[in-house]
């Protein structure tokens, strides 16, 4: 305890040091806390802060337009996630839904296995044909009138089963 109060006491000594000014030969101010012969002491004037004023902005308005914020969802109706299909021939529809209803320059897009399928339409109703056995993961993108992604269903994992001719059948 009596060194904390130590401490503290050299602190405040050291918070109380005095400032030296002096000129040298050549002329040059020179400041410091440890004193030297000739040197005056320099008392800080008490209000030595320095201020700022700064004029008040008006807030710009907002040059960018108002977009319209509606919250669109897609979601893949049928097949289900993880569904196995008995396509032989491999031909298989996949419907979405989308909420709200799609304005006019908005399109939807499949996409089997992060590539994309057909061209943009303005219904959820995609069908597919001559898919690969296997698995397969779909999606349903929300296009704007640019072809960007608004929002995407969640992937939907199919396992599709086809006949294969290296199996003889009875």
């Amino acid at each position: 305890m009596r060194l904390v109060i130590l401490g503290l006491l050299l602190l405040t000594a050291i918070a109380d040091a005095a400032i030296y000014k002096w000129t040298d030969k050549n002329g040059k101010v020179h400041y410091s806390d440890t004193p030297i012969d000739g040197a005056e002491v320099v008392t800080p004037a008490e209000n030595t802060l320095n201020k700022i004023n700064r004029s008040k902005v008006s807030p710009t308005p907002s040059i960018t337009p108002k977009v319209n914020q509606t919250s669109y969802q897609v979601h893949i109706v049928s097949p289900q996630d993880q569904a196995a299909l008995r396509v032989n021939n491999g031909d298989f529809d996949v419907n979405a839904r989308v909420s709200p209803k799609l304005s006019d320059s908005q399109t939807l897009q499949l996409t089997v296995d992060g590539t994309r399928y057909g061209e943009p339409q303005r219904h959820g109703y995609f069908s597919l044909t001559n898919v690969d056995r296997g698995e397969h993961v779909i999606v349903v993108q929300l296009l704007s009138a640019e072809g960007k992604v608004l929002v995407q269903s969640q992937p939907t994992t199919v396992y599709v089963h086809r006949f294969s001719k290296l199996f003889k059948t009875n």
